[in-house]
């Protein structure tokens, strides 16, 4: 697999790319669990604001597609495969 550059990227790379996205999706959603963000979502409610519709569609997307990691993104790493075997 080639990157933007035009590099090679091996199997470790590309898992390690997913495992990056997974947590990265991972801590968006345990911010919008954070009770200061049902806060400001009342507020947007009680204000009829029309922000709320486009934000509740996001978040809704976002804990849709942030689904508990599987376990083998975080199964292979380079010291239990062979660390120069896989990356190229």
């Amino acid at each position: 697999m080639q990157d933007v550059g035009g590099e090679t990227s091996g199997p470790l790379d590309e898992i390690e790319f997913w495992r990056s996205r997974s947590v990265n999706l991972s801590g968006i959603r345990s911010q919008l669990d954070d009770p200061a963000v049902g806060a400001i979502v009342a507020v947007l409610e009680y204000a009829s604001s029309s922000y709320l519709a486009p934000f509740l569609d996001l978040r809704n997307l976002i804990h849709r597609c942030a689904l508990p990691p599987s376990p083998w993104l975080f199964a292979a790493t380079p010291s239990q495969v062979g660390a120069g075997q896989m990356r190229n």
